[in-house]
């Protein structure tokens, strides 16, 4: 999945990013984000840091060897995360006319805007508060104009906290309080403490059902997988299907954890759950959001519904992006084999 639903794998997440560079300098993550003291602008408008957006500032120097791949990397992120109102800026406190050159020369790749640092203000405000002294240095802002990642593009977990950020599934500080609860719950569930397990869970939910939308997930695993008790756990995820309809996300995470997971025994798989959950997903999601229909047709698939399923996967292969398509395809094909060899469709369709 391309979000993290372990707690463990967040709380290192976040353990590697403020362990870093929390009590380096003024600047620490979970801080406001400064402004942007700019002289010239490339590519854009004068861009100025505010709420309801996310934002992805680079300070970088022009000689840096590896430039290239980190603009290009950033062309992607501003072109994946379009819809999630991201906003990439790349500073520089050299002078105008070396700028300019650099931005003239990335003119033709570069789709974000380029600035000239108005004498070294911004990079003192940002890299120099933050007590970063090596360059390229990144920061994500998120929609609360907060600082979530301070680091380097070339950090393992930079592309995942990004991730998180723009789908409002991470927040630092909510991600520290959460740790006391997460290590107790581990353990709990280790001892098979199960009462003790879920009460620090439930801690872990009420600080926000969307960040820690995982813990709900969690819930559902021990109960199905280590309580044994299948009754239950699909009760429990009826609960999240009527009360969760506001994250259609953590409802696709239910419907792949309900069809597709290794552990779960066949007898075990509720795919009426799996439907009601995946019609809830669908009809919750943004309309021109591939995933849904994609859902829709894996659990038409697994139900051995499969016109059905060959259906909704066209319906996803034609809206999705073009990078998209490939295992969409991949998939719509594998779903018309399986018609072809039960008798469903005709071999030549």
């Amino acid at each position: 999945m391309k979000l993290i639903r372990s707690l463990m794998v967040m709380a290192l997440i976040l353990s590697f990013s403020t362990a870093a560079y929390a009590q380096r300098g003024k600047l620490e993550i979970g801080k406001s984000a400064p402004g942007l003291d700019i002289d010239n602008w490339y590519n854009a408008e004068a861009v100025t840091i505010e709420s309801d957006k996310i934002f992805v500032i680079l300070f970088f120097k022009v000689g840096y060897a590896n430039n290239p791949p980190i603009f290009s990397l950033l062309n992607e992120i501003q072109t994946e995360f379009a819809d999630e109102d991201v906003h990439v800026v790349a500073v520089s406190s050299e002078s105008d006319e070396l700028v300019t050159q650099f931005a003239s020369q990335m003119e033709r790749v570069v789709k974000f805007p380029i600035a000239v640092d108005r004498r070294n203000s911004s990079d003192r405000a940002w890299m120099k508060a933050a007590s970063v002294s090596e360059y390229p240095g990144i920061f994500i802002v998120d929609k609360k104009s907060r600082i979530q990642f301070i680091g380097s593009p070339f950090d393992d977990n930079f592309a995942e906290v990004l991730a998180l950020v723009a789908n409002d599934r991470y927040d630092a500080q909510l991600m520290k309080n959460a740790e006391r609860f997460m290590k107790p719950a581990e353990n709990a569930r280790r001892v098979r403490n199960y009462r003790q397990c879920f009460m620090h869970l439930d801690k872990v939910i009420e600080l926000d059902k969307r960040i820690f939308a995982n813990a709900i997930l969690l819930k559902f695993e021990i109960i199905l997988l280590d309580q044994h008790d299948p009754e239950a756990a699909y009760a429990y995820a009826s609960e999240m299907i009527e009360d969760r309809q506001d994250d259609p996300t953590l409802l696709k995470w239910l419907v792949e954890m309900i069809v597709l997971d290794p552990r779960i025994a066949k007898e075990d798989r509720n795919l009426d759950i799996a439907m009601q959950a995946a019609q809830a997903s669908h009809e919750n999601s943004k309309p021109q959001y591939y995933s849904g229909y994609a859902l829709l047709a894996l659990v038409h698939f697994h139900r051995d519904e499969l016109r059905e399923a060959i259906e909704w996967q066209k319906k996803a292969w034609r809206i999705a992006r073009p990078k998209e398509k490939p295992n969409l395809w991949r998939d719509l094909m594998s779903y018309k084999d399986a018609a072809r060899r039960s008798g469903v469709i005709k071999t030549s369709a």
